[in-house]
Order: structure tokens, then sequence, then C-alpha cells
């Protein structure tokens, strides 16, 4: 579970016998539209920060009219919608950010 603020993401802390593990997730809305995840790891033991892992991933969303017109266009119908991540509540499509596309090839 996770805890979600305006442009982040805490994790709950992930503990074992050797360390404790914090995982927070940032998310910087570019000007080209793109999106930047950075994600900072770190892991303590006896309360003290021995390790820290930075990562950076960069999102190119695009509209789903795109992906429909594409697909299409290359022979696919029986598009079906899934969110991202899967257990979100929302059933509006409209209001959803994420979402992955599962396609099936026509027959020729």
């Amino acid at each position: 579970m996770s805890q979600l603020y305006d442009r982040a993401e805490i994790y709950d802390l992930i503990e074992n016998e050797k360390r404790t593990e914090s995982i927070r997730r940032d998310w910087d809305h570019n000007p080209n539209g793109s999106i930047t995840f950075n994600l900072l790891y770190t892991f303590e033991q006896k309360e003290k920060i021995v390790q820290k892992e930075i990562f950076e991933e960069h999102y190119y969303p695009f509209p789903l009219k795109i992906v429909e017109e594409k697909l299409s266009d290359l022979g696919y119908d029986k598009l079906y919608f899934r969110f991202v991540p899967c257990d979100i509540p929302e059933t509006d499509f409209e209001k959803i950010d994420w979402y992955r596309v599962i396609a099936r090839k026509s027959a020729i």
C-alpha cells in the first residue's frame, strides 16, 4: 500500500531481519508533455541509512485515439483496455491516466 500526494507517492516500509527499505516516487510534468518519475530507495540498518539508490524513468504519454487508429490500421480489432495499476477503483475510463491495451489481430 502507499500514500498518494499531489506529485509524490510514498510506499509502506518493507522490513526484514537485516534492514528496512523505503521507496518514494515523485513525478515531474515536463514542458514537452513528458513525465519524469524520480524513484528514491533508502535502506536502513539499526536506524541508520546505509544505502541509497536513485532512478529516473521517462514516459511520453499519448492520447488513446492514436492507439485505436494505429491498431485498426494494422488490422487489429477487439481492443481491450485495462487500468494501470490493476487495482484502481475508478470505472470511468476518461478519468484514468494510465492504461494498458490488449488487441487481437483480425484473420485475413
